[in-house]
């Protein structure tokens, strides 16, 4: 696990198609990478979850409000990269407590380096964590699992 992660692993153990345990499947719903988390994003797709990366802020707004209108189910996590283009990145997470089917989305931050007053930043305006782009893909399919998780208890 990241020394910089907010929150400890505690997943409830439940086999899939990976090489790691996560505590709910997941593999029916988006994760959507927003800024480049190019790398993150094809590792999460070749182990069979559905991921979407766009470019800037400004694209996820309208691919998410898109996705409302057609009336789809919402992403399972936003992962926002902090040098996002578009939008500053604590704009985007404040945006989205305007769109009333993404207000209980757990918003992961990703950053390229860990930076302790971007993380506090971070968690004040809404994510449920932060890490640092060179997150180990198995520690984070267990964080995202661990959020899904928090959010279908809730």
């Amino acid at each position: 696990m990241m020394e910089n992660s907010t929150f400890s692993l505690h997943a409830m153990p439940t086999t899939v198609e990976s090489s790691v345990s996560v505590g709910v499947s997941m593999k029916n719903n988006t994760v959507l990478f927003i800024g480049e988390c190019y790398e993150l994003c094809a590792e999460i797709s070749d182990r069979g979850f559905p991921s979407e990366n766009l470019k800037s802020g400004h694209e996820a707004l309208k691919w998410l409000k898109e996705k409302h209108f057609r009336h789809t189910q919402a992403p399972n996590i936003l992962v926002i990269n902090t040098q996002i283009t578009g939008l500053r990145p604590f704009d985007f997470v404040k945006s989205l407590s305007t769109i009333q089917f993404l207000r209980d989305v757990p918003v992961i931050f990703i950053s390229n380096e860990f930076k302790p007053e971007e993380r506090d930043l971070a968690i004040r305006v809404g994510a449920s964590d932060y890490f640092t782009t060179d997150i180990n893909a198995d520690d984070f399919i267990q964080r995202m699992s661990f959020l899904t998780r928090l959010r279908e208890l809730n």
